[in-house]
């Protein structure tokens, strides 16, 4: 990359700055005072940057020595290398980190509730005029709500829960209040 006088990259968007400038006036962002040296071209670099103001350099995290992670990777539960959010082994260890299925886990390796579907079920039928089973499952405000309205209805409301009962039964895909699905 080659830059103009003395002008710099901005470390946030890699286009080029004025040198003395504060704000990049491409991307709005600061332009930090403080700097450490550039592990490839050994300029200084301002702290926070993601990228070399002088060669384009990616910077390592100076907290955790590594590049930061980006929104498709993850971290290897094994050795910490960064790896793809798709990948099913590590590069780095060959430790298979994805798409590990056991009890607590479904298929894409998110955590089950640990509440039950056949408990919160049962529950809607027997007592779902009370909202109980939204209760179960950590939905206070809308077990609060099967309440009122079937105080208000004399107990006619109750069928909101007696089908959400049935339904939970009959193995639609629920949640718990955390948006994790309930254990089978």
């Amino acid at each position: 990359m080659a830059l103009s006088g003395s002008n710099k990259l901005c470390t946030n968007c890699r286009k080029e700055v004025t040198a003395g400038s504060r704000f990049c006036i491409h991307c709005g962002e600061s332009i930090p005072d403080i700097s450490q040296p550039c592990i490839k071209c050994q300029q200084e670099v301002p702290a926070g940057s993601k990228f070399c103001p002088h060669c384009g350099e990616t910077i390592l995290d100076s907290s955790t020595g590594r590049r930061s992670k980006g929104p498709d990777e993850k971290y290897c539960s094994s050795c910490g290398e960064l790896i793809k959010e798709q990948a099913e082994v590590c590069v780095k260890c060959g430790v298979r980190v994805s798409r590990t299925v056991n009890r607590d886990t479904n298929t894409l390796g998110q955590e089950f509730s640990t509440r039950s579907r056949l408990v919160a079920g049962l529950l809607g039928i027997l007592l779902g005029g009370f909202g109980v089973h939204r209760f179960y499952l950590g939905n206070i405000g809308i077990g609060i709500i099967q309440i009122v309205v079937s105080l208000i209805t004399l107990g006619i409301g109750g069928l909101w829960g007696l089908v959400e009962g049935i339904v939970i039964v009959a193995g639609a895909d629920w949640k718990d209040a955390d948006g994790r699905p309930l254990k089978k």
